[in-house]
């Protein structure tokens, strides 16, 4: 049996993540030295996906589905690089 997932194109998903960053405040980071940086959480299955930010537990657009692909966004991150890990991610979840 072949599995679909109805992932975002990468350039779609760069899009959002370009709007994203500058949302990302001076104090979003776990560490002193690190990078400040968002989470981001794209929930995929075979109808269609969606996407939230911030912690992934319990709640929020990605919740419901199936797969999720993971990443963090960071104000200097290239957002087509950061879109193609996010979706490699969420199709790795199936292996």
């Amino acid at each position: 049996m072949q599995i679909k997932l109805k992932t975002p194109s990468i350039k779609d998903l760069a899009k959002i993540i370009t709007a994203i960053k500058p949302q990302i405040e001076d104090d979003m980071r776990d560490e002193p030295d690190q990078e400040p940086s968002i989470q981001f959480t794209m929930g995929v299955d075979e109808l269609g996906w969606e996407y939230q930010t911030g912690d992934n537990s319990y709640s929020g657009g990605a919740y419901n589905y199936k797969t999720w692909g993971v990443g963090y966004i960071t104000r200097r991150c290239n957002a087509r690089e950061t879109a193609k890990e996010i979706i490699a991610d969420a199709w790795n979840q199936l292996y």
